[in-house]
C-alpha cells in the first residue's frame, strides 16, 4: 500500500487537527486492517473457519471513536468502511458461504477504501513525516506482541509488570505468563496475524526509510536486521520472551534512533 502517492479526496470543512502521534495511531490500525483483509483471502479456499475469524478481527479493529474520527473528515469513506467491514463479516458468516470469488471482490474494495481512508483522515505532512511512521511501525510492533502471546494463550495482563517504552506506546510485555516456556500454538488465527502484522511492519519500514534522517542508515540496517529476525522466530514458532526480547533489545533501540522516537506529540 502506497503511502506517498495519495490523491485528497474532496472534504468537508472540519475543525479537529490531529496530532502526529494521534495520526500514527491511525495509520496503524489501518496497516492491522489491511493484514487481516489479507488473511480473510488467502484463508479462504483452505479454511474458512479462519477466514471468518480475520473478517471479525478487522472489524473489530474499527471502534465508534475511529470511526467518528474519520467521519470528520469524509463522512462517505466512513461509512464506506463501516458499511464494507460489517457486509464481509456478514457474507462470510452466511449459510451458505458465499463463493469464494464474491467474497475476493468484497475484500479488494476494502481495500481500495483502505486508501481513501489514509488519504482523506492523515494530513499529506504527517504521511511524510519519518517520525509519524517510526511511531505507526512502533504501534503495529506492539501488536504483534499481543497476538503472539495470544497465540500461546498468554493473556496481557495490566498490572505492574506492564510496562510502556519511551514513546509512550505499550510494548505489551504479558507479565509472569510471558516467562512460561509454553511452545504449542493455542489459536492459528491469531498466530497468522501475528504473522501479517510482522510483515506489514516490515513493508512499512521499507516504504519509509527514505524519509529517515540521513544519517541514520545504520539505525535503519539495525532495525531491518531486528524485524527479519522477529519474522524467522515467529515462523519458527518460538518461544513468546524470544520474540518479546528481539523487540525490546533489537528493533526499538534502532527504530528510535532512526526515526527520532522521543517526540510524543506531533502536530
Amino acid at each position: 500500500m502506497s503511502m506517498v502517492a495519495m490523491y485528497p479526496l474532496k472534504q468537508r470543512v472540519y475543525a479537529h487537527t490531529f496530532s502526529g502521534d494521534e495520526s500514527a495511531a491511525f495509520l496503524a490500525l489501518v496497516r492491522q486492517i489491511e493484514a487481516e483483509l489479507g488473511l480473510v483471502d488467502t484463508n479462504l479456499s483452505s479454511n474458512i473457519t479462519l477466514a471468518q475469524e480475520h473478517a471479525e478481527h478487522a472489524t473489530e479493529h474499527l471502534d465508534a471513536n475511529t470511526t467518528k474520527e474519520l467521519a470528520e473528515r469524509n463522512e462517505r469513506v466512513s461509512n464506506d468502511l463501516t458499511n464494507g467491514l460489517s457486509d464481509l463479516q456478514a457474507s462470510i458468516m452466511a449459510k451458505p458461504t458465499p463463493a469464494i470469488g464474491v467474497i475476493k471482490e468484497k475484500v479488494g474494495n476494502l481495500n481500495a477504501t483502505l486508501q481513501d481512508v489514509i488519504a482523506v483522515r492523515i494530513e499529506k505532512d504527517q504521511l511524510n513525516n519519518s517520525t509519524v511512521n517510526g511511531l505507526a511501525i512502533n504501534d503495529i510492533l506492539g501488536e504483534v506482541l499481543e497476538h503472539y502471546g495470544a497465540a500461546y494463550g498468554i493473556a496481557e495482563e495490566t498490572g505492574e509488570e506492564e510496562h510502556s517504552n519511551e514513546t509512550g506506546a505499550a510494548d505489551n510485555t504479558t507479565g509472569t505468563a510471558a516467562g512460561s516456556n509454553t511452545t504449542a500454538i493455542l489459536d492459528l488465527a491469531e498466530y497468522q496475524s501475528a504473522q501479517a502484522y510482522t510483515n506489514e511492519a516490515w513493508q512499512m519500514l521499507e516504504e519509509v526509510k527514505v524519509l529517515a534522517p540521513s544519517n541514520a542508515t545504520s539505525a535503519i540496517s539495525n532495525a531491518e536486521n531486528g524485524i527479519n529476525e522477529m519474522i524467522t522466530a515467529i515462523n519458527n514458532k518460538a518461544q513468546f520472551t524470544t520474540v518479546d526480547e528481539i523487540v525490546d533489545s533489537k528493533v526499538l533501540p534502532s527504530l528510535r534512533t532512526a526515526f527520532n522516537l522521543t517526540q510524543l506529540s506531533l502536530e
